[in-house]
């Protein structure tokens, strides 16, 4: 990574926790380095931020986390540390978002469903004793998986229902 690249992607990581100022990090990557083998990870960490920030972008997470579900989000983020984090993000991101979007076009849906169907056979890859934090209890992991398990099964059955039309009685909650 050139040192550049490296300072952008520092701040990126440092506005973590501030999604806005994460955007305008990310932006200015976007346009430094347009042409980087790291644009994967961007778009994860886009994926975050849109998920995050106030108000929330929906649209964009489930557009973005598409692009990058088409490709297979293992192969693309296959470093044993960073790449688990990265993959639950955007799955959980995209389920999260599809709640959210009180208008969902067809596409929105659908890849709102597939995120939430991968995220239900993801969750115990990610959530397996041996990658479980030293600093966590086995009882709070296995609440943490509970509770990515059943965001993910809630996002499927609302999801699956609009699938099945707009009369069908699941289409068109929000998650609060």
């Amino acid at each position: 990574m050139h040192a550049r690249e490296l300072e952008i992607y520092g701040q990126v990581l440092e506005h973590s926790k501030e999604p806005d100022a994460q955007l305008e990090a990310l932006d200015t990557w976007s346009r430094e380095f347009p042409k980087t083998p790291y644009a994967d990870e961007r778009t994860a960490l886009y994926v975050q931020a849109y998920a995050s920030v106030r108000p929330p972008q929906p649209a964009k997470v489930l557009d973005l986390g598409s692009q990058l579900m088409s490709r297979n989000l293992e192969s693309l983020f296959p470093d044993p540390q960073r790449g688990p984090v990265l993959i639950l993000s955007v799955l959980y991101s995209m389920s999260m978002s599809a709640w959210n979007l009180p208008q969902r076009t067809s596409a929105q849906n659908a890849a709102g469903l597939a995120a939430a169907r991968e995220l239900v056979h993801y969750a115990p890859t990610f959530f397996a004793s041996s990658r479980r934090p030293s600093n966590l209890s086995t009882e709070a992991w296995a609440q943490a998986r509970l509770a990515i398990e059943t965001t993910a099964h809630q996002t499927e059955a609302l999801l699956a229902g609009r699938a099945n039309g707009p009369n069908h009685p699941g289409g068109r909650g929000q998650l609060h």
